[in-house]
């Protein structure tokens, strides 16, 4: 049995993140955080079935209740494995108030048997398309239904569009130019409720007669797209007849809310299909016109956020429509408030990507803004930037797995460690950076860059007071320096690297001189690595303190980093 369509009631800002999935797929919605929207009880509807054939049944059954009628006067068949006929189609359904079905010529069993319950006798069956497209036998099982079946076809898919637009178009209707190579453009134009002429590169000769010869009947032509879609050279044939005016926007998803703002200025509903793939919602355009909403394309990614700046700046739209499914929502939907009749800014996650808008709805884009105490920078695309260190006008910042940038201390952002003060990446922390990206990510390489440093020793005296930073500073800047600097300089490596270190200052030997090391903790043991202590290496590379305490190393020293950090 199929699964009939089901209302759900949500948030106002859950509408437009509707994205239907090709073939059985899901619908996903992304999730909507931290915001509040301009309208309260907002309906949305799904429309979906177990694969492109059932949705096409559940929007033909959500048309009927639509227009409040038992059965149908007529049905428009299509193939449902491609695009042109079926788009082609939609006005031809909407003129006759009838569904528009897409079948499979080698499973017809559930489309036959809703055409046999669902058609008034005598009702007519209206085949889009050739042979191969559907079949002869597919033909005679319908006739088995009822007598009236007729087929309008072509040796292409714009001679068959031709043929739907003859059969269709009424005087006064305006005409729609799409692309007849790409579906995205005459998708969303199949929600205007107006005719539609699938155009290749140029008009052929029998699209330019039917554009001449219905020039006086035609109140409009509309090309749809850029020139990209529908190229200059079409224009110019069309202009000898009548001056077109073109829709565009900067991709489908501009174009889809082109068409919205030009054919449904005051819409109260809204509807929602997949700007990736086709099944889905290539019935549903007689559904949206039937409606009066536009068909919105939307999309996993970044193309969602068109369509949701449309449905965030009308306020009157109060419903939406998804064609696919099911919805999922997110439980960070469940924080909305939805009746203080405000906007706010508001955290969008769609997929792995978040993005934010801002009181107005519009996007933040290569812009840092704080939501919820949290500060965030929205990259070009306005996805935020997560989890590496990135740059911006000469400063250097880092963002954790969610997008906050990190204001202070060590952390991890990417696959190295950065120590921040006031969100910036600080200069001792670059350059262990930098080093490590000359001499190798090795610990042993750091060791030994900090090792190799030219002596220096500070003839105006020093004290482990001056702090980490400023040693750290010092060895990275000048390549020289006593053990204090060679400690800090490797102390950075080590901790962007990710290791658990510590900068630590006291007396060894039994001379008890003061001496500055560093402490790594592995394996539940913290080891010293000492700079200065021998010219051979490997003897003060990872030793513990219980089987090499011959220079004393105390146990319970002060660690230099938490008494200068805060000074750095």
């Amino acid at each position: 049995m199929r699964r009939r369509h089901s209302r759900i009631l949500i948030s106002l800002a859950m509408a437009f993140l509707m994205v239907t999935m090709s073939f059985a797929s899901a619908v996903l919605m992304p999730s909507l955080t931290n915001s509040e929207v301009n309208a309260a009880g907002y309906g949305v509807t799904s429309v979906y079935g177990q694969n492109r054939y059932g949705t096409s049944l559940e929007i033909a059954d959500a048309l009927k209740d639509e227009l409040g009628i038992s059965k149908f006067d007529a049905v428009v068949i299509a193939r449902g494995d491609s695009y042109p006929d079926a788009l082609s189609g939609g006005y031809l359904a909407q003129k006759y108030n009838a569904p528009l079905i897409i079948v499979d010529n080698r499973n017809s069993t559930d489309v036959l048997e809703y055409v046999r319950f669902n058609l008034k006798p005598g009702g007519t069956v209206f085949l889009l398309g050739g042979y191969y497209a559907i079949s002869s036998s597919l033909e005679m099982s319908f006739r088995a239904i009822t007598p009236d079946v007729m087929r309008l076809n072509g040796q292409t898919r714009y001679d068959t569009n031709l043929s739907i637009l003859k059969e269709s178009f009424s005087t006064g209707s305006d005409l729609l130019i799409c692309s007849g190579e790409n579906f995205p453009d005459a998708l969303s134009a199949s929600g205007a409720g107006r005719p539609i002429m699938l155009v290749g590169k140029s008009l052929t000769s029998e699209q330019e007669s039917y554009i001449r010869d219905h020039s006086g009947e035609i109140r409009r032509i509309y090309i749809i797209g850029g020139t990209a879609a529908v190229n200059s050279t079409v224009e110019s044939q069309i202009s000898k007849y009548r001056i077109p005016t073109r829709i565009y926007g900067n991709n489908r998803y501009g174009t889809s809310v082109a068409i919205a703002n030009m054919f449904y200025p005051t819409a109260t509903e809204v509807t929602f299909a997949s700007g990736t793939n086709f099944p889905d919602g290539l019935c549903g355009g007689v559904f949206s016109a039937k409606t009066n909403a536009p068909l919105l394309l939307t999309s996993q990614d970044s193309g969602f956020i068109t369509s949701y700046q449309y449905v965030i700046n009308h306020a009157a739209i109060r419903h939406a429509t998804v064609f696919g499914g099911p919805v999922v929502v997110s439980n960070d939907a469940t924080g909305l408030n939805a009746n203080t009749g405000s906007k706010k800014l508001g955290l969008l996650n769609v997929g792995s990507d978040t993005y934010c808008t801002n009181s107005e709805g519009n996007l933040f884009q290569r812009a840092f803004f704080t939501v919820g105490g949290n500060r965030y920078f929205a990259s070009r695309s306005g996805a935020i930037v997560k989890d590496t260190a990135f740059s911006v006008d000469g400063e250097y910042y880092g963002a954790d797995v969610d997008g906050k940038l990190v204001q202070n201390g060590w952390a991890k952002t990417g696959n190295l460690t950065y120590y921040f003060k006031d969100y910036h990446i600080t200069e001792e922390s670059l350059s262990a950076k930098d080093v490590l990206d000359d001499s190798g990510r090795t610990l042993s390489a750091a060791y030994k860059w900090s090792r190799d440093l030219k002596d220096y020793e500070f003839t105006n005296g020093h004290t482990y007071r001056w702090g980490a930073a400023y040693f750290a500073r010092f060895g990275f800047n000048r390549q020289e320096g006593n053990d204090y600097v060679k400690a800090a300089t490797f102390y950075y490596m080590a901790k962007t690297l990710g290791y658990d270190a510590r900068l630590m200052y006291g007396t060894v030997g039994d001379e008890r001189t003061d001496h500055a090391w560093v402490d790594i903790l592995e394996d539940g043991i913290y080891y010293t690595y000492d700079l200065t202590l021998s010219p051979g290496w490997r003897l003060s590379y990872m030793n513990d303190y219980a089987s090499y305490s011959r220079y004393n190393y105390p146990r319970n020293v002060m660690q230099v980093e938490d008494l200068t950090q805060a000074a750095n």
